[in-house]
């Protein structure tokens, strides 16, 4: 018999984080809903500008990656940091690759 593995989604990933990170305060911290809205595959990066202290940024400015998240009741939008969600995803496949053996 072929054993059928089920390739994980971005989305239900990104959902399963959350639903690990989030837990002192899932709910929105403006409205108080705890239900959020996670941008459909393939997912959308936000890019913020790092600058430093010194005044405006100069070209070329480095670039953070952040997942969006957005209260579906209000609008409010959080920011999951994509280089800690990556680690997190990483770190959660090598544990599932180890226990599966």
């Amino acid at each position: 018999m072929t054993e059928v593995q089920v390739q994980r989604s971005l989305l239900d990933d990104i959902r399963d984080f959350i639903d690990e990170k989030w837990t002192k305060q899932s709910a929105c911290e403006l409205c108080g809903t705890d239900r959020w809205m996670i941008y459909p595959e393939p997912s959308t990066h936000v890019y913020l500008p790092v600058g430093d202290e010194g005044g405006p940024p100069q070209a070329p400015q480095p670039m953070a990656a952040f997942l969006p998240a957005s209260c579906i009741n209000c609008g409010n939008l959080r920011l999951i940091d994509a280089r800690t969600f990556e680690k997190w995803r990483r770190t959660r496949e090598l544990g599932e690759t180890t226990s599966s053996r």
